[in-house]
């Protein structure tokens, strides 16, 4: 596991990860769950299908919102199930 977890695991070793999200953590909850950033989990995932498929760019990030919205967002994996969040950018 990436030392990027340390600080949350030893506030609660119960908490779960997503795997291959480092880039998007962002921190924790109160509660011990941990936080990730939706747009940088985009990147993320866009990266990875413009890599192994021939597609747009269009099409990449349309399947990247619905994988992470079906397969992430969606999952409940029990009581610190990881949080996705929408931060907010500003110019």
């Amino acid at each position: 596991m990436s030392e990027v977890y340390d600080e949350l695991k030893d506030y609660n070793p119960e908490a779960l990860i997503i795997d291959d999200f480092e880039e998007a953590y962002l921190g924790f909850s109160t509660d011990g769950k941990a936080i990730y950033d939706f747009y940088t989990m985009l990147d993320v995932v866009v990266e990875g299908i413009l890599e192994d498929e021939d597609c747009t760019e269009d099409e990449a990030v349309n399947d990247a919102i619905q994988h992470i919205e079906t397969n992430i967002i969606s999952a409940y994996v029990g009581p610190y199930t990881p949080i996705v969040m929408y931060k907010e950018i500003y110019d």
